[in-house]
């Protein structure tokens, strides 16, 4: 009996690691697993969103966490009726995205994203991601302890939004240009 519990104890760490990877695979979508494998087995530094999409598209929205799916529908302007129909989730986790595909305002393909196989929140204010600018540069994060590192998404040619502290989503402002110098202003002489 020791020996089963020992057995047990041995296999189960594997077995619900083996089930949160079969989790994060079956939440995932087509595109998500395309990306995954363009980005983690390809290791692209480049890559077009055009090819991975079976079906026809004129732009992207992309929403994390903590964005909602109704804050979502009412971002895409859709009926309550529209939405619970096309977005049939009730919450998008930390670690995933939720990719949306609409062409001429109607929606054609949902699914959510691991952001480990492809995270958009460092260019997600650059959205809609229009079908002609799919093209997106791939930088890696810093690697954590135990993990893969973050490997980010950015439209080519667009300008990088940085953070003032990694992670924190604020938006580094470059300082503004000085003012022109003013016209001397020549001294009163009738004081």
């Amino acid at each position: 009996m020791d020996a089963r519990r020992l057995l047990l104890a041995a296999t189960l760490p594997a077995l619900l690691a083996a089930c949160g990877e079969i989790s994060g695979w079956w939440r995932t979508g087509e595109v998500g697993r395309a990306l995954q494998k363009a980005l983690r087995e390809r290791a692209s530094a480049e890559i077009d969103l055009r090819p991975l999409t079976r079906f026809s598209w004129d732009e992207l929205h992309v929403f994390a966490a903590p964005t909602t799916p109704r804050e979502a529908c009412r971002k895409l302007r859709l009926s309550k009726e529209d939405c619970d129909r096309k977005i049939n989730m009730t919450s998008i986790r930390a670690d995933e995205s939720l990719l949306v595909f609409r062409e001429k305002e109607r929606i054609v393909h949902v699914e959510t994203l691991l952001r480990a196989n492809g995270d958009f929140s460092r260019s997600i204010h650059l959205m809609p991601f229009r079908h002609g600018q799919a093209v997106f540069l791939v930088t890696a994060g810093p690697r954590p302890p135990g993990g893969e590192s973050p490997l980010y998404l950015h439209p080519r040619g667009a300008p990088e939004q940085t953070d003032t502290v990694p992670g924190s989503g604020a938006i580094q402002m470059l300082p503004a240009m000085p003012a022109a110098p003013a016209e001397p202003v020549e001294p009163d002489s009738r004081r």
